[in-house]
C-alpha cells in the first residue's frame, strides 16, 4: 500500500467505535518508525487534540531542520508551516501520518470539530496517511479518490 506508484496513498480504516482502528493504526505506525531508509518521520494527529499535536509536530520538524520554534505563531500559521515542511523536497514521500478518530467529512461536522481546513489544506499526496474514523464517507472524498483502501475494524479497542 505505501509503495503504490503515483501519488502517495491514503488508507482509510473505518468501523464501529471500540473495534480496534486506532490501536491497529498506532501499532502499524510504531512498527514503521525504525524504517529510516523509507521514512524520515512517523506521526499521529488526533482529532481530539489536533491543535496541540500540530504544534508538537512543528517542533519535531523544525528541530530536524535546526530551525526556530513555532511558539508565537497562530494555529493557522502553525498548520501552514507544518504542511509546507511536509511538502518540502526532502520530506516528500518520506513520512507516514495517522489522522486518528476523524469525524464524518461533511462540512458541518468538520466545522463543529474545528477541522474544516483539513480536507483542502492537508498535504495528502506528499506522504502516506492512515485515517481512522467511524465514517465510511471518507472513502468517497474526491481529494483522496483513487488513493483509498477501506476496510472495517476488527475486535479490540479503537
Amino acid at each position: 500500500w505505501m509503495q503504490a506508484t503515483g501519488s502517495s496513498p491514503a488508507f482509510v480504516l473505518f468501523g464501529l467505535g471500540g473495534s480496534g482502528k486506532s490501536t491497529l493504526a498506532r501499532q502499524f505506525a510504531d512498527s514503521r518508525k525504525n524504517d529510516t531508509a523509507a521514512l524520515r518521520l512517523v506521526f499521529i494527529l488526533s482529532a481530539a487534540s489536533m491543535d496541540q499535536d500540530y504544534v508538537a509536530l512543528l517542533g519535531v520538524l523544525q528541530a530536524e531542520r535546526s530551525g526556530g520554534t513555532g511558539a508565537s505563531l497562530s494555529q493557522e500559521a502553525v498548520r501552514q508551516e507544518v504542511h509546507k515542511l511536509l511538502s518540502s523536497p526532502d520530506m516528500c514521500g518520506r513520512w507516514l501520518g495517522v489522522l486518528d478518530d476523524l469525524p464524518p467529512p461533511a462540512q458541518c461536522t468538520m466545522e463543529e470539530a474545528g477541522l474544516d481546513w483539513l480536507l483542502e489544506a492537508f498535504p495528502w499526496s506528499r506522504g502516506s496517511t492512515i485515517i481512522t474514523t467511524r465514517a465510511a464517507e471518507w472513502t468517497h472524498i474526491p481529494a483522496l479518490c483513487g488513493n483509498i483502501v477501506a476496510c472495517r475494524g476488527g475486535a479490540g479497542e479503537g
